[in-house]
């Protein structure tokens, strides 16, 4: 049996697709004031079939105020559920919202406000 080449980045997929709505990265900075809106990335599980990688993958939008980080975690909600998305890095066949957007304790609320978002995103190579 022929070795399969590795699946692409749920992350990196995801983040093209919705790199024009703000900065996009894995990490907050020390300097995420200065970034914001900033929209955190990150696989927290998933499996595959042998085609399709099904990653579970929290989207975290930190804004300077509620009512925005809600507002742009519903465009990301929008544009991903969309699909498919064909980007450089591998192919967004199809999103689903686990946990819809909701507020979470942020580490200092008087200067941002965070909501997150988790999805089931199936991707696959190009």
């Amino acid at each position: 049996m022929p070795v399969l080449a590795s699946f692409p980045s749920a992350e990196r997929i995801i983040a093209a697709v919705v790199d024009d709505l703000g900065e996009v990265g894995a990490e907050t900075s020390t300097t995420l004031q200065d970034d914001l809106p900033f929209i955190r990335v990150r696989r927290i599980g998933g499996a595959d079939d042998q085609v399709t990688d099904i990653a579970r993958v929290d989207v975290r939008v930190y804004a300077a105020d509620l009512s925005g980080a809600k507002a742009l975690a519903e465009t990301i909600r929008q544009r991903l559920i969309s699909g498919p998305s064909a980007t450089a890095d591998g192919v967004l066949d199809r999103a689903a919202t686990e946990v819809g957007p909701q507020e979470v304790p942020g580490p200092d609320p008087d200067h941002y406000r965070v909501v997150s978002t988790t999805y089931r995103v199936s991707v696959r190579r190009r």
